[in-house]
Formats: C-alpha cells, structure tokens, sequence
C-alpha cells in the first residue's frame, strides 16, 4: 500500500509538473502574433504604395526632355522617387521576413519548443523595428503625395 501512495503521489507531482512547463503566456503570444499581423499589414500597404510609385515614375519618366533637362525640381523629385523605391523594397523584405518569424516563434511557443523567457527575449530584440513598421509607411504615403504635387506643376 506504501509502495501504491508513493506511485500515485509521483505521478500525480509528475503530471502537474509537465503540466505547468507546457503552460503558455498568453499576453507574450498574443503580442507575437499582433507583432506578425503589423508587420504582414505593413507589407501589403508597401506593395500597394510601390505599384502607386511605379505608376508616378513612369509619369516622371514620360515628361518631355525639355522638362526633364530644364525644369527646376524634376531631379529632386526623380531621385526622391528613387530613393523611396530603394527603401520600399528594402523595408517590404525585412517587413516580410520578420513576420515569418513572429509567426514561426508563436508556433515554436505553443508547441513547447521555445521558453517564455526566450521568446520574451526575442520580441524584446525586434522591438523598434516592429513598432516603426507603421510609421514607415505612413512616410511613404507622405513622400508619395509630395510627388503627386510636384508632378503636378510640370503638366
């Protein structure tokens, strides 16, 4: 009878045990996976901003050389649209690549492979680069717009 409480009191420790390390933080995980859906919204408003500036360069592109060779401010405004297309694709694939980590973290958590204090960690490290992600966009909506109205004094 000794030897049956000793088992019974083992499994029981042992169950609560394994019970509590497969236990998750719920507020971590949401947070990854709020984390993955800014970051994949992000993404798509940048693919939506880039066909947008596909379609002013082209415009810019299109202007007569008299404009092109002699207007005052076609130049910036060209290597403005320039520089945002460099930043747009840079930002797209780090925006994209960052929420497949957040989603691969979320699920690497809730199946037990990765420690609280690991993906606490980790999202604690991607921190600033997560929350500007809305901030760039709205910059380039903001820097697409300037190039709307300086395209429009060269038509």
């Amino acid at each position: 009878m000794k030897n049956l409480k000793t088992i019974l009191l083992g499994t029981t420790f042992l169950s609560l045990v394994l019970t509590a390390c497969k236990r998750t933080d719920q507020s971590l995980l949401n947070s990854a996976e709020q984390n993955a859906a800014v970051l994949e919204k992000a993404v798509n408003d940048l693919k939506e901003n880039s066909i947008v500036l596909g379609s002013l360069t082209n415009q810019l592109d299109g202007l007569p050389e008299k404009v092109k060779n002699h207007a005052t401010g076609y130049s910036d405004l060209k290597e403005k649209a320039n520089s945002i297309s460099s930043r747009i694709a840079v930002r797209t694939y780090e925006y994209d690549d960052l929420a497949a980590q957040m989603r691969s973290l979320a699920a690497d958590y809730t199946a037990g492979k990765i420690k609280t204090a690991d993906l606490k960690s980790r999202l604690e490290s991607f921190g600033t680069r997560i929350s500007d992600a809305p901030g760039f966009v709205e910059n380039v909506k903001k820097a697409l717009e300037e190039i709307k109205t300086g395209l429009l004094k060269f038509n």
